[in-house]
């Protein structure tokens, strides 16, 4: 009898053992040039970009990387250029009947910037899932592609009244920082976290001699918050400074669902400094302002914000 359940346990080991060196067998030989071929096709119809994919690549144990990503808004425009992409799924999370995936982005300089957040497998079920940790970390990252990108994206908008002058806009710098967020689904009230990002040797470019705007400099380029009670409280010390411009930010967002309900309880502090108060501060007074000073208030839910603004 022993005998017996010792060749069953045998046996079932086998098997378990054949199917998973099957299942590694399949995944490190299947043909992925076809489907980077798949993949770039369908993301390039469904966003209406074209998006070219230097070489898709597995990443074990359960994942894939990219190498030399394009997305190519119009040809006649700058494009995003991913130099090195990474997408992993958590198979210790699996167990726990959680989904964990971390997303990282490498330059060539060596700079990085890694995403993961986590959730319950039920949750992919819901109308509007709520990751219940998201982290985020960056080292000396690249920031000028990627806002350029969106920059423009933004001035392709024809209802956008200042499309002209963004396509002009140029930032730079390197991102340092994190962002590690644990939100209670059932009770937004109960997330916690930390919040602080910093941009090294930041500068912003507007290349519209009309305007006469000269590089500025960013001396200061910080955002930090913590999170309690399900609500940000941005730090005061947060803030955009250049040689010309003080800009400051302080204030709360109340985390509510759904998140587009979250309450804005925001102030944005605005001094303009010798060079660009000679040239706009009166424009700044017309609009409330007062000697090249003004503070705008944010109050109110995130879309109805989001509405005025756009």
């Amino acid at each position: 009898m022993e005998n017996k359940e010792m060749k069953k346990a045998s046996m079932t080991f086998y098997v378990v053992l054949f199917f998973m060196f099957f299942l590694i067998f399949s995944y490190l030989t299947f043909p992925y040039g076809i489907l980077k071929e798949a993949i770039s096709a369908k993301l390039s119809k469904e966003s209406g970009y074209i998006i070219r994919m230097g070489q898709l690549e597995p990443d074990f144990p359960l994942g894939f990387e990219i190498k030399n990503l394009e997305v190519i808004t119009d040809l006649d425009k700058p494009s995003l250029n991913i130099n090195y992409l990474s997408i992993e799924c958590d198979l210790l999370y699996l167990f726990l009947g959680k989904i964990g995936i971390e997303v990282s982005v490498e330059g060539k300089k060596g700079d990085y910037l890694g995403v993961n957040g986590r959730m319950p497998l039920w949750q992919l079920l819901a109308p509007n899932p709520i990751p219940t940790e998201i982290n985020l970390e960056a080292n000396s990252f690249e920031i000028a592609n990627i806002m350029t990108f969106f920059l423009q994206i933004a001035a392709s908008d024809p209802k956008n009244l200042m499309a002209g002058l963004l396509q002009k806009v140029g930032v730079v710098g390197q991102m340092d920082g994190s962002i590690d967020l644990e939100l209670d689904q059932e009770n937004l009230d109960a997330s916690t976290g930390n919040m602080s990002l910093k941009l090294n040797n930041g500068a912003l470019t507007v290349d519209e001699p009309a305007l006469g705007l000269s590089k500025q400099e960013m001396k200061k380029a910080l955002i930090q918050a913590k999170v309690e009670g399900g609500k940000f409280l941005i730090d005061n010390n947060s803030g955009f400074h250049t040689q010309d411009l003080l800009m400051d930010f302080s204030g709360s967002i109340q985390l509510k669902e759904p998140i587009l309900r979250s309450g804005l309880d925001l102030q944005i502090s605005v001094k303009l400094l010798e060079n660009l108060k000679r040239q706009f501060g009166l424009f700044l007074d017309m609009a409330g302002g007062r000697n090249g000073k003004i503070t705008v208030n944010l109050r109110g839910t995130l879309d109805r914000i989001t509405k005025k603004i756009r």
